[in-house]
């Protein structure tokens, strides 16, 4: 387990992080007031993520491929992708919470979310049936929860002995008032993604992982 504050690594039994003295139970953060979190501006957010990358590049596209070669290698599973692509996704944000802190990443991060395997299945189907559920609703409901509950794998991938319902229920607490900061976050990045089709599709080598570890900021930032 690792310590939400600072992103040391901890005993799983214990109450709180020796090195920052916060509390690890997940349910506590409901009580802090969110109005107080997610001050830092999404330009610094992104800003810093590029600072983070420095010395890390290597490992980060290291391990960007090796996700995409697996995911890929995964959707001819068809339906029954989700089996692996669910662990896999929570071992990325791991892998993408660690880069961004510093905090020895590793590409076998991207099999860690097998150590939370029915919570890490069973939220990410409850969350895109919600979601598709609200597309079916005339689109916006389904971007609203897509906000709402974006924040579960990181909180899987941080809490591995966390419930499944329990993960979706910290991820709207943590968003009430930080919606509209991630649709302005994720405009930012699909502008990245858009400039990189200038360059022929060779900037996105670059463009992942920064959004991938500006993603894993604004997470801190609001939590």
């Amino acid at each position: 387990m690792f310590c939400e504050k600072c992103g040391k690594e901890v005993n799983n039994e214990a109450d709180g992080c020796l090195s920052c003295k916060s509390s690890l139970d997940p349910s506590e953060e409901l009580n802090s007031d969110n109005s107080l979190k997610g001050q830092t501006k999404n330009s610094e957010l992104f800003s810093h993520a590029w600072k983070e990358m420095s010395g890390q590049w290597g490992i980060a596209i290291g391990f960007m491929f090796l996700a995409m070669v697996i995911g890929i290698a995964s959707s001819f599973l068809s339906l029954f992708a989700i089996l692996i692509t669910a662990p896999l996704a929570v071992g990325q944000y791991r892998f993408w919470l660690n880069i961004s802190r510093r905090t020895n990443p590793q590409i076998d991060d991207l099999f860690k979310g097998f150590n939370s395997y029915g919570t890490a299945l069973g939220a990410n189907l409850l969350v895109g049936l919600i979601v598709v559920g609200g597309m079916l609703l005339l689109i916006i409901p389904g971007i609203y929860w897509a906000f709402t509950y974006g924040m579960v794998n990181y909180i899987i991938a941080e809490n591995p002995d966390i419930g499944g319902n329990e993960s979706l229920v910290v991820s709207r607490k943590m968003m009430e008032g930080h919606k509209w900061k991630l649709f302005r976050f994720g405009l930012r990045g699909m502008a990245v993604i858009i400039l990189c089709i200038f360059t022929l599709g060779i900037g996105l080598i670059w463009a992942i992982p920064w959004l991938s570890t500006a993603s894993a900021k604004f997470y801190d930032d609001i939590k």
